[in-house]
């Protein structure tokens, strides 16, 4: 009980309380920022209250994710090789610039949610997100085929590509890759 503590040891206490307090304060504030950023059109998970929390960032658990299940694989390691020629500097460049074409991509995908996966413009869409993979890693069938069942049935890819969408898109995106690998 803080009223049993001498005068000083109250003082102290109170300092590490407040000191504490203002942490919190902070924190509200930047999750007041971010909650007003999605209000004014940022999509969630580029909100910066992701960024610099104890949680590691989606892309950091998916590569964790894809070292721990891919990584003794010949094509995992040529992704590996490839992103070592990249000097560090160029690498948060290449993966933000890569973030950003696929969720346009996403986007552009949503709006043709109601169409045929087969559609002329819905593979020339799928396409042009394959030519955005193939720069860090060849996209062959039986990797597209891998990454389609990830976006179908992880609920963290779901979550995330859903939000491009009212309707499933993950399962559209799911449908139109695998109407890609069987042209």
């Amino acid at each position: 009980d803080i009223m049993k503590l001498s005068r000083e040891d109250q003082r102290k206490t109170l300092q590490s309380h407040k000191q504490t307090l203002k942490l919190k304060q902070q924190r509200l504030k930047e999750i007041i920022n971010a909650v007003d950023d999605y209000l004014s059109g940022e999509e969630l998970f580029n909100l910066s209250i992701f960024k610099n929390s104890e949680v590691l960032e989606l892309k950091e658990q998916y590569y964790r994710e894809a070292k721990l299940v891919y990584g003794e694989t010949e094509k995992y390691k040529e992704y590996e090789r490839n992103i070592a020629k990249i000097p560090d500097s160029k690498k948060d460049v290449l993966y933000d610039e890569f973030q950003k074409n696929t969720e346009k991509i996403f986007k552009k995908l949503s709006q043709y949610i109601n169409e045929a996966p087969s559609s002329n413009k819905v593979q020339k869409l799928i396409e042009e997100w394959k030519s955005h993979m193939e720069k860090f890693m060849v996209c062959d069938k039986e990797i597209l085929i891998c990454i389609a069942n990830n976006y179908k049935f992880d609920t963290r890819f779901k979550k995330y590509i859903n939000q491009f969408s009212d309707g499933d898109l993950s399962d559209f995106i799911y449908r139109a890759i695998l109407e890609y690998c069987n042209k």
